[in-house]
């Protein structure tokens, strides 16, 4: 792997301040969600952080193989980074009551950060393109 091409997805993620996430449940049954930050941790890892809807976090729990997508649809950049979810931390709590959401809909209240580590990177982009593997990890 060049680890060039994670430092350029991360720097990517960094500059358009979301990233998006695939999960999929132990069936199979994919879901997409929309996280704000990505950063490296180390060797060929990487950090999501968000407040994750409880569906994203039961998947992660039930299967741990995850897509994280990097794309600027302007200049039609982007990367694909497969991998599994190795740590899930809980960062923020929600502290505190309010009456106005006592009764509207569940909204997540724990902020997690998920490690996860990559074992490959696609390109992604809307017009032609190669699926070729940049990566693909012998730590599994």
């Amino acid at each position: 792997m060049n680890a060039d091409t994670l430092s350029r997805a991360v720097q990517l993620a960094d500059s358009l301040k979301r990233v998006f996430i695939v999960t999929a449940d132990s069936s199979g049954i994919p879901h997409l969600a929309i996280a704000g930050r990505m950063s490296a941790v180390h060797g060929m890892s990487v950090s999501v952080a968000s407040w994750f809807c409880p569906k994203t976090v039961e998947n992660m729990n039930s299967n741990k193989n995850v897509a994280i997508i990097a794309w600027d649809p302007e200049t039609d950049t982007g990367y694909q980074l497969i991998g599994e979810v190795a740590k899930m931390e809980e960062v923020e709590m929600v502290n505190g009551f309010s009456e106005k959401l006592e009764h509207g809909p569940h909204l997540p209240q724990v902020e997690r950060k998920a490690t996860i580590r990559i074992d490959k990177i696609l390109d992604f982009k809307r017009g032609p393109h190669s699926d070729m593997v940049e990566y693909v990890s012998n730590e599994r």
